[in-house]
């Protein structure tokens, strides 16, 4: 299984290291370094903002609006 998402963008084959999405998975076929599956989150721009509060990192108002206006 390509990972979630990503069929439009990418052949079957190729190599992904990171998945973070908020659609449910079957995690046990997707094949990455590291996954973070958050289906009770409501999209994935939230979780990216947690991870960049959780390491203190300032989130600066063009990316906030970025996230915001695509989702």
């Amino acid at each position: 299984m390509l990972n979630p998402g990503c069929e439009q963008y990418a052949s079957p084959d190729t190599q992904v290291s990171i998945v973070i999405d908020h659609h449910q998975a079957d995690i046990e076929e997707i094949r990455a370094e590291y996954v973070d599956i958050r289906p009770n989150i409501g999209a994935t721009a939230t979780i990216m903002t947690k991870y960049l509060q959780d390491l203190d990192i300032p989130i600066k108002t063009e990316l906030a609006y970025s996230s915001f206006i695509r989702h």
